[in-house]
Formats: C-alpha cells, sequence, structure tokens
C-alpha cells in the first residue's frame, strides 16, 4: 500500500520560494539593462545630446522579456548606421551582444513621431 505524507505550509513555502527567485532574477536582469542603457548613452556620438539623453529603460509587462532600452529620436538608426565619425557603425548591436545572446531582434526600427 502506497503511503502518503502530507507536509504542512509546504505549498506556500514553494510559491514564496519562486517568487523569491523571480524577484531576484529580474533584479539582476534590470541592473544589466540598466549597465547596456548606461554603455549605449555614453557611445552614442554627441552633437546636441538629444539622441544621447534619449535613451530609456521601458518594464514591458512580460514574464519572458521585462525590459527593453529604447531610444526615439527619430536619427538614431542614422548614428547606429555609422553616420558620425564618433561611433562605429552598429555600436548598438555590438554593445548589446556583450550583454549576452539576444532573445528576438536586437534592433527593431520603428516609424515615430518626430522629436524636436
Amino acid at each position: 500500500m502506497p503511503a502518503t505524507l502530507k507536509v504542512k505550509g509546504a505549498l506556500e513555502e514553494i510559491t514564496r520560494v519562486k517568487k523569491l527567485f523571480e524577484t531576484t532574477q529580474k533584479q539582476k536582469i534590470g541592473q544589466s539593462v540598466t549597465n547596456m542603457a548606461a554603455d549605449m548613452k555614453a557611445a552614442t556620438p554627441i552633437d546636441t545630446g538629444l539622441a544621447r539623453s534619449s535613451w530609456r529603460i521601458v518594464e514591458t509587462g512580460n514574464k519572458d522579456i521585462p525590459y527593453k532600452v529604447e531610444n526615439l529620436v527619430p536619427y538614431i538608426e542614422f548614428l547606429n548606421a555609422g553616420s558620425s565619425k564618433q561611433a562605429p557603425p552598429y555600436f548598438i548591436e555590438k554593445i548589446a551582444l556583450s550583454y549576452g545572446k539576444p532573445v528576438g531582434a536586437v534592433v527593431q526600427i520603428k516609424e515615430s513621431p518626430e522629436v524636436l
């Protein structure tokens, strides 16, 4: 006859440990994303300072990819393509890849309203 063992509070403890793990993991990812955004900001060519100051971290609400780094300045794609001698072509991808293997596209170019 099979024996059954019930442990009081085991499910609650497992849930608590899982939440703690997820919180710790999100904090570590957040720190890495913060460092990556700072590196992108530092590497961005500067004329007026708009592109450099426009980097931001956005929480996605997605458990698997909790953050994204974006820059909505319309000419960031040209800076990233090497239009300035202050940064090498594809500096964004180079920095992002230095932080590990990407999940999805490294750079997405979106049409956005013009930033003045």
